[in-house]
Order: C-alpha cells, then structure tokens, then sequence
C-alpha cells in the first residue's frame, strides 16, 4: 500500500502508513527502504538516509538501498 500510495504521490499518506509499520516491524529492511523513499520524496533526504544505512545493517546485500545511498551522494 505504501508503494502505491508513494507511486501517486500521496507522500503524507505512504509516510503515515510506514511510520506506523516501522513501530511494529523496526527490523524489516523493505519497509525501511519503502520509508526511505517516501521520506526522500518528501525532501527529507538526511531521516532517508538514515533509514537506508539502518536497511542495509539488516540486510547488507539489499542492492535498492545501495543503490539509493549512491544515487543521493
């Protein structure tokens, strides 16, 4: 749903959703991501590349949030 609604750029809707998914699941890299690219949508580059570098401490072979990380350097 968040990807959907980030797709539409319903930002505020999609951030609200992965916030709330990251409180119950603070460990799971794709929702991680799915927040980091919601909140790099919304400017908020420095919370999304925090929630990248955490993405990747989980699961360092998770080549979006590399990529991510790259692409915003």
């Amino acid at each position: 749903l968040s990807n959907q609604l980030l797709t539409l750029r319903r930002l505020e809707d999609a951030r609200i959703i992965t916030d709330n998914n990251l409180k119950e699941f603070p460990n799971k890299d794709l929702i991680l991501v799915t927040s980091g690219n919601i909140y790099n949508a919304l400017g908020r580059k420095e919370e999304a590349k925090k929630l990248y570098e955490q993405a990747l401490a989980i699961n360092p072979q998770y080549e979006e949030a590399k990529n991510r990380l790259k692409e915003m350097k």
